[in-house]
C-alpha cells in the first residue's frame, strides 16, 4: 500500500509564511482544520497547528505565520509505502505529513486517514483477504492519565497541561467519575492566550475565577475497558478528536489512547 492509495487530495488548505497570523488562526477555526501545510512560493515550508498557535504569545496583530509555524516538518511522498510514512508520523508525532512531489504540495496524509485506512478496509482488501486482530485497548492506552477536578480553577488546569506537556486531561466529578475532557483548543477558546493569562497579572486577574467545567468539552469521547483497539480507533474516527479515554465499570477514567498511540500499535499488528 503506497501513500497516495490514502492521502486526501483535492482543495487542501494552505497558509504562506508572509500571512497574518490572526487571519490564518481565524481560517483554521472557520475550516475547522487542526493543521495547515505553510508555503513559500510552491515548496512546502513549515506546518502550523494549534500547538504552535497555543504555544505563541498572540499580543502583536503583526504577527506572521512564519513567526511561529513549525519549520522541522515531515514530509510524506504518493508512491512511498505507507508503513514508512507511518513511521515518520509515529517517530515524529506530527500532526499531519504534507504530501510532495516534484517539490510540490499535492495531498496531506493525517493520522485519521491513516486509522480510518488501517481499521475500516474491507478483508478483501488486505493481502490474501486476512482481517486485522485488534489487542485489547488496556494493552495499548497509557495507563494512569492525570486529570482534573471541574470545580478547579481554569488556570491552574492549564498550569498543570503544560507543566506535564500534554494536550489533553480528563475532568472528574467528586466520585472520580467521568465527566468531560479539557483540551487546549478549549483553554484558548475560554480563556484566549494561556501564556498571557498565567504570567501576565491584568489577564490572570480578569480569568483567574473560571472554573474548568466552564472550558471543558462534554461528553467526552470513552470507550469501557473490556473494548478493543479497533473499538477505540472508530470513536477517534467518528467523532474527529486526538484522544479516546478509557473507563471502567464505575466511569472513572483509567487509560487514554492517542492517534499516536494507536498508530503505533497498529504499525507493530499485522493481519492474520
Amino acid at each position: 500500500m503506497l501513500v497516495k492509495d490514502v492521502m486526501a487530495t483535492g482543495n487542501v488548505l494552505t497558509a504562506r509564511e508572509e500571512d497574518d497570523l490572526a487571519l490564518t488562526t481565524q481560517m483554521m477555526a472557520w475550516a475547522n482544520v487542526r493543521h495547515l501545510p505553510v508555503l513559500a512560493g510552491d515548496e512546502v515550508t513549515g506546518l502550523l497547528t494549534e500547538r504552535e498557535l497555543l504555544l505563541h504569545r498572540q499580543d502583536q496583530a503583526s504577527v506572521k505565520v512564519a513567526e511561529v509555524m513549525n519549520r522541522n516538518v515531515a514530509l510524506a511522498f504518493p508512491d512511498e509505502p505507507l508503513s514508512e510514512a507511518i513511521a515518520r508520523m509515529v517517530e515524529t508525532q506530527n500532526e499531519c505529513l504534507p504530501v510532495v512531489e516534484d517539490h510540490r504540495l499535492v495531498g496531506l496524509l493525517t493520522p485519521l486517514d491513516v486509522l480510518a485506512h488501517e481499521t475500516g478496509a474491507p478483508q478483501t482488501a488486505l493481502p490474501g483477504g486476512r482481517a486485522r486482530s485488534f489487542p485489547p485497548v488496556e494493552e495499548v492506552m497509557k495507563h494512569d492519565p492525570a486529570t482534573v477536578h471541574g470545580q478547579h480553577l481554569l488556570l491552574d488546569a492549564a498550569a498543570l497541561m503544560a507543566a506535564l506537556n500534554v494536550r489533553h486531561v480528563p475532568v472528574v466529578g467528586d466520585r472520580g467519575q467521568l465527566l468531560g475532557m479539557l483540551s487546549d483548543r478549549d483553554i484558548r477558546n475560554r480563556i484566549g492566550d494561556p501564556w498571557s493569562a498565567l504570567h501576565e497579572p491584568e489577564v490572570r486577574a480578569r480569568v483567574r475565577d473560571l472554573r474548568v467545567w466552564t472550558a471543558m468539552t462534554c461528553p467526552a469521547v470513552c470507550v469501557p475497558a473490556s473494548a478493543n483497539m479497533g473499538d477505540a480507533v472508530a470513536r477517534l474516527i467518528e467523532d474527529r478528536v486526538g484522544v479516546v479515554v478509557v473507563i471502567d465499570r464505575e466511569e472513572r477514567p483509567i487509560g487514554i489512547l492517542s492517534y499516536v498511540d494507536a498508530l503505533r500499535a497498529l504499525s507493530a499488528t499485522p493481519p492474520h
